[in-house]
């Protein structure tokens, strides 16, 4: 079999090994027109969120039966084009077991609101331009904040639980009624969560149904100067509103690891990145969330350990 792993940088060694044990390896990584003259020769190809792997680059695929990607969510990947070749897709989806040993998105959430809310990026900024001047970036503290978390999935959980270290009261709201967690109080619907939360950290998944699922209707309820982290994926809230709502100033701020932009390219035309050049209340990170040495490795290993038993099945 031939395998092409279009991301190898920092790539577990452990992993590689097992994929060399599956056929002939051949290391990335590949501009997109480079991909388009190599993927009709691969069998495997294996990804992180690098690449685009769009409906026309499959259909140019015709051997492909396998694509390994070890993250949760699929936005870069034309699923229902993979399913009309017969092309097999091996993810983190419902492997919930294992995922709860995975903590890197959780601590990025933490991060980015502790960045915001102390203004830290600008702070440091300042001091590498020859200032110190601390009253220029008093900022406010967790202790006694309302937290609401949207979707108390694996995600939202760890998040709630990093919350309640700071001493912060937790609401949640999640489609999944029968949840129950332990200082977390359940609210009936996320139009009452965006009334009564100081901060609301998303977590919810990136489906047709939750397209702009934090939508008008969310923003309307919006608490005065509450603030937004999305970790999550960047076509679940309507980015055009939150940023009428950050120039307005009814948002105290907004830090976002996700924008719907990453998945189409051409980043340097979204709004959200023009806003935030010039104003210090936005915080953005290239989808970083789950980017860090310990998650990558454990993901890329359970990855090539599930690929191997998928092919053992299957021969």
């Amino acid at each position: 079999m031939r395998i092409l792993n279009l991301e190898p940088e920092f790539y577990n060694p452990q992993a590689d090994l097992i994929l060399r044990g599956l056929g002939e390896v051949q290391n990335g990584p590949l501009p997109q027109e480079a991909l388009r003259t190599v993927i009709n020769d691969i069998d495997i190809l294996i990804l992180r969120l690098g690449h685009q792997i769009s409906e026309d680059l499959i259909d140019q695929a015709k051997n492909l039966k396998i694509i390994v990607t070890a993250t949760t969510g699929l936005n870069h990947i034309d699923v229902n084009a993979a399913k009309q070749h017969g092309i097999e897709i091996l993810s983190l989806q419902g492997e919930r077991r294992f995922l709860d040993t995975i903590h890197a998105t959780a601590e990025h959430t933490m991060a980015l609101l502790l960045s915001l809310i102390r203004k830290i990026p600008a702070a440091h900024d300042s001091v590498m331009n020859g200032t110190w001047n601390r009253n220029q970036f008093k900022g406010v503290e967790l202790a006694g904040k309302t937290m609401g978390i949207l979707g108390l999935g694996r995600l939202g959980t760890k998040v709630a639980n990093y919350a309640k270290a700071f001493g912060m009261n937790i609401i949640a709201y999640d489609v999944n009624k029968d949840i129950f967690i332990s200082g977390v109080s359940m609210v009936e619907t996320s139009i009452e969560l965006a009334r009564l939360s100081d901060i609301i950290s998303i977590h919810i998944t990136s489906t047709p149904e939750n397209f702009h699922f934090v939508g008008k209707d969310f923003f309307v309820a919006l608490k005065e100067k509450a603030i937004i982290i999305n970790t999550a994926r960047g076509d679940v809230m309507d980015q055009s509103l939150l940023l009428d709502h950050l120039k307005s100033g009814r948002i105290t701020g907004a830090a976002l690891d996700v924008l719907e932009e990453e998945y189409i390219g051409n980043m340097e035309i979204s709004p959200l990145i023009q806003y935030g050049l010039e104003h210090d209340n936005l915080l953005i990170t290239p989808h970083i969330g789950g980017a860090t040495i310990e998650s990558m490795h454990k993901t890329e290993l359970f990855m090539a350990n599930k690929l191997k038993n998928f092919v053992s099945m299957r021969s």
